[in-house]
């Protein structure tokens, strides 16, 4: 098992679908299923009063490994990685993810071309998603 378990030998859905969808040597499509199948469990998943809830050790590791991507080299896939961070990034940032932000920018400083646009990528994808909130404390912490 990967590094990604959990306690009890457990394995959720979402690090079997992020370890697929990191896997550079899997088929394009199979990847894009898992990233999509990820992505569309945020929804159902990461809230705390969800059903079956992920616990917050489980999505601190997810978030973790959300951010070491940023070499993807399958268009389609890279937009569906920003776009799904950036759904994280709506419910965890900045409480919950302060790293975030920190990390999108220093990987846009790099020197590194395909890392810097995927960056970029996220950071647009996350920008946009957060300045769309509408609670007046979010809107502060946002403009913060």
């Amino acid at each position: 098992m990967s590094s990604n378990t959990v306690t009890g030998g457990e394995c959720p859905f979402s690090f079997l679908f992020q370890n697929i969808f990191n896997n550079h040597t899997l088929d394009v499509n199979v990847r894009w299923l898992a990233v999509l199948y990820f992505k569309n469990g945020i929804d159902r998943y990461w809230r705390r009063v969800a059903p079956h809830a992920l616990s917050e050790e489980e999505k601190t590791s997810l978030r973790a490994g959300l951010i070491t991507n940023f070499n993807e080299p399958i268009n389609q896939i890279a937009t569906q990685i920003a776009v799904l961070i950036a759904k994280v990034a709506r419910l965890d940032c900045p409480r919950q993810w302060p790293e975030l932000i920190p990390i999108l920018l220093e990987s846009v400083k790099g020197h590194d071309g395909l890392l810097q646009h995927r960056a970029l990528l996220t950071f647009y994808h996350v920008t946009k998603t957060l300045a769309s909130k509408r609670l007046a404390q979010d809107r502060r912490l946002f403009q913060d």
